[in-house]
Formats: structure tokens, C-alpha cells, sequence
């Protein structure tokens, strides 16, 4: 990774260089800083700011769960890569002989956005699924003990069961 080493070399820099900015809790801890988040488009960072963030607050740092929080860690993510390979697939779409067009080939790129943004939805909805059934366990009345399914199909009671005269 070549912005993990630039981010190296400039610890060394004299403090009278620009220091990154420290990262809140509230960043998810894949995204790029210090140089290499200042490389990225501004259309990137805005979408973080505007996306990014927003959901890995409602979904990770705000979940009522662990499992609801690795789901949202999964959620968040995906839509992070979603943002970076829309980028890709721009920049060679407006070139089709730029280096990325002819390393990547679009219509692979095409066929992996898909899959990405399919996996998004499939995880999305069992965000959804788990809440509903958090929502639910949580409204309904205590458990009440039921009689298995083939005995209520036949009407016989097993004489444990049945009052004693």
C-alpha cells in the first residue's frame, strides 16, 4: 500500500509540517487518512460526509447490538467500496484508453459493481429481518408453554397433561 508507507516517511517530518488531523470515533477505521485521504477526489470525501458517516453512526456506533454492529460494520463498508469503485468505473468510462479502462476492464468493473451493490441489499435486508425480529421479541407477552405440533393435530393429550380427578 503505497499510501501506508508516505503516511511512515512523514511521522519522521519535522513538526513544523502539517500533521494529519487526529480521527474521531465516529470514522470507520478502513477509511484512508492524513495524505492519502487528502489525495482522494472531493467528491469522495463528500460522499463520506454525507453517506459514509452518517450510516456507520446509525448502523455500527449506535446499534443495538453486537450482532446488529458487525452487520453494520459489513453495511457500511460495502457502501464505502460501492463509492470507490463508482469512481473507478467514471474515470474509465470518460476514457475508455486511460490506464484504468485498459488494466480494468469495464465491463468486469460493470459485473463486480453489481455483485457489490447485490451483497449490499442482501445485507441491508438482514439489517432489516434482525430488527423486526428484535421489535417483535420485545412487544410480545411472556412465553407460554405449547403443546407440540402432532399431538395439537390429533387431539390426544398425553396423561401427563391431563388434570387429575
Amino acid at each position: 500500500m503505497p499510501c501506508a508507507r508516505k503516511q511512515k516517511r512523514s511521522s519522521r517530518t519535522p513538526r513544523s509540517r502539517k500533521q494529519p488531523a487526529e480521527r474521531g470515533p465516529d470514522v470507520p477505521h478502513w477509511l484512508p487518512a492524513g495524505t492519502c485521504w487528502e489525495k482522494l477526489p472531493e467528491t469522495i470525501r463528500e460522499a463520506v460526509s454525507r453517506f459514509v458517516a452518517p450510516a456507520y453512526r446509525r448502523f455500527v456506533l449506535y446499534a443495538q447490538s453486537e450482532i446488529e454492529r458487525a452487520i453494520g460494520t459489513t453495511l457500511v463498508h460495502l457502501m464505502w467500496l460501492e463509492l470507490c469503485g463508482q469512481v473507478q468505473m467514471a474515470q474509465a468510462a470518460a476514457d475508455p484508453e486511460s490506464l484504468d479502462a485498459l488494466l480494468q476492464n469495464p465491463e468486469e468493473m460493470t459485473e463486480r459493481h453489481l455483485r457489490l451493490a447485490s451483497v449490499k441489499c442482501q445485507t441491508a435486508e438482514l439489517m432489516v429481518k434482525l430488527r423486526v425480529i428484535n421489535d417483535a421479541l420485545e412487544r410480545s407477552p411472556a412465553p407460554r408453554p405449547v403443546l407440540p405440533a402432532p399431538l395439537n393435530l390429533i387431539g390426544v393429550v398425553p396423561s401427563s397433561l391431563t388434570p387429575e380427578p
